[in-house]
């Protein structure tokens, strides 16, 4: 920014997180169209699991370097490629329905995905006075549960109008005039000139920065195991309620929208807690713990469907506190203001890898037990990681 925030620009912020919404919607879509994909071309549990996770392949491998290249090149510019690249990888799963086009399609959105959401904390951080940046950073991660609800919500519908291509084709549509929204609304003067110099040689030596801090990587570390859990129970549970509990494909689809939707009403309430006083790894560890008990229910098939769609809505409304308490720190992370974007690269990096490998692994465990009730091996195992990572990182 080109002089100090003494006034928070709320319009400029709400758009911009509306792009975080936008491309996040490719997260919601294929879940919900799962059991058709799967039983129209024959996909087993597994290859469905790589096929939900192809969109967080990119930014698994380029997070870190993205925010470095955001610092750089400018947030805004980034940002829009990023949108543009969404809207792309849509279009090419809307006009070639086949396995590679897809698993094309997911790879170009992960690019498309990891541009956008680590460019846009810079500018939230820009567009905010000091005293509202633990707040607007808490609310950031909305972005990913309301996309995914939004699409999840959309998808039945728009498979009953015109089969499921219409559903890539529509995200497309959506992210593209997003993106014309915020190449009209955010100004170009938003940023200082980006600094000179070799582009490769100034990555790595944030990369170095960051290592030499430590915390952020604690953070990224305890992100990552609940980005993990989290993706692979929320892809997976249209599946497992049609499987177990005798519920149709778009009934499924609706439920699973509830349940991510409560995921965002958490982040706003994490948001809120952290701006009363209370202590971030006090609302990781609460996170951690619901989690686990969530799973433990939700992977039950004996018990009532009510106990275990419950169990499911505590996973996703507590577990939402843990991502706000996530972007609330890295204002506060002991990093000189240029290391943050690349702090927010750390961070969105090691969720994409825990939503990589999240899907595969649960199924891979289900697979090697022979049935759903061996899920929560998995789920307490990312708690426990999540937690002793969540220590360090709140460690002053």
């Amino acid at each position: 920014m080109t002089s100090p925030i003494t006034t928070t620009r709320w319009p400029a912020i709400l758009l911009l997180i509306g792009a975080g919404y936008c491309v996040s919607l490719q997260a919601g879509k294929l879940p919900a169209t799962l059991p058709l994909l799967t039983h129209d071309i024959g996909l087993g549990i597994v290859a469905a699991g790589w096929l939900v996770s192809a969109v967080a392949a990119l930014a698994a491998v380029g997070g870190v370097f993205a925010g470095s290249i955001a610092g750089r090149v400018g947030a805004r510019r980034m940002a829009l490629v990023g949108m543009t690249l969404s809207a792309a990888g849509s279009a090419i799963g809307a006009l070639w329905p086949t396995v590679a086009g897809l698993m094309l399609s997911r790879i170009v959105e992960g690019a498309g995905f990891i541009a956008t959401v680590v460019a846009v904390p810079p500018l939230l951080l820009g567009f905010s006075r000091q005293e509202d940046q633990q707040t607007v950073m808490a609310v950031w991660p909305t972005y990913f549960p309301v996309g995914m609800t939004v699409m999840l919500l959309l998808t039945p519908v728009l498979i009953a109008l015109a089969g499921w291509r219409c559903v890539w084709a529509v995200n497309a549509a959506i992210v593209a005039a997003w993106a014309a929204l915020v190449a009209a609304m955010i100004p170009h003067d938003v940023e200082t000139a980006p600094p000179a110099g070799n582009m490769l040689s100034a990555v790595r030596l944030d990369v170095a920065a960051l290592i030499a801090a430590r915390t952020p990587l604690w953070l990224g570390l305890a992100f990552a195991a609940y980005a993990s859990q989290f993706l692979a129970v929320m892809a997976f549970l249209p599946v497992l309620l049609s499987e177990t509990a005798a519920v149709t494909p778009s009934n499924a689809a609706l439920l699973t929208a509830f349940v991510v939707g409560l995921n965002g009403i958490g982040n706003v309430l994490g948001g809120v807690l952290i701006r009363r006083g209370v202590p971030i790894f006090g609302l990781m560890a609460s996170a951690c713990i619901a989690m686990v008990a969530g799973a433990l229910l939700v992977f039950q098939p004996d018990l009532p469907f009510g106990i275990r769609f419950a169990g499911a809505c505590l996973f996703c409304f507590v577990g939402g506190c843990l991502p706000s308490a996530t972007f609330a720190r890295v204002p506060t992370l002991p990093l000189e203001p240029r290391l943050r974007a690349v702090a927010v690269g750390v961070v969105t990096q090691a969720a994409a890898i825990g939503q990589f490998i999240g899907p595969p692994l649960l199924a891979g465990v289900v697979t090697a037990g022979g049935s759903w009730s061996y899920a929560p091996i998995y789920t307490v195992a990312c708690a426990l990681i999540c937690l002793l990572a969540a220590r360090r990182a709140t460690r002053e």
